[in-house]
């Protein structure tokens, strides 16, 4: 076989793993818009949940001075301890799990991508470790 042939050879062979990460990278890159949507999501449900939970936490305390006697004190534990206290602030810190999930997911797939960059995907990963456990601590 001729040295033509032979590098032509090769060509096709590093043009067909070329072509084959090009379309790994656009199918992570995908995923990670999806799931960027979904963080956001998730944010804006979160921010509304603790707005929620702030009015609750308001209309639980506001003193009606024409609604006096035990179901006034009934409704208010009701709200104050058993809606706002208990039930929406589980719902609010799974809502909060979920998001770092998704957080994490997220350096997942970012941290896949970048390894196919050799030594600065490997320094853009570690960064992007770094980043993601800072943002689902401020979380």
């Amino acid at each position: 076989m001729s040295e033509r042939t032979e590098l032509k050879g090769n060509l096709n062979t590093k043009q067909n793993e070329l072509n084959s990460c090009v379309n790994e990278a656009a199918f992570l890159n995908a995923k990670i818009e999806k799931i960027k949507e979904l963080i956001k999501d998730f944010k804006i449900l979160k921010s509304d949940l603790k707005m929620l939970k702030k009015e609750l936490d308001q209309m639980a305390k506001k003193e009606f001075t024409y609604w006096i006697g035990n179901r006034r004190n009934k409704y208010q534990d009701i709200i104050g301890n058993d809606l706002s206290n208990s039930s929406l602030h589980s719902y609010i810190g799974n809502v909060d799990d979920n998001l770092d999930e998704l957080n994490n997911e997220l350096m997942r797939l970012e941290n896949e991508l970048h390894s196919m960059e050799g030594m600065i995907g490997s320094i853009k990963s570690a960064i992007n470790w770094i980043a993601t456990k800072l943002e689902n601590i401020v979380n």
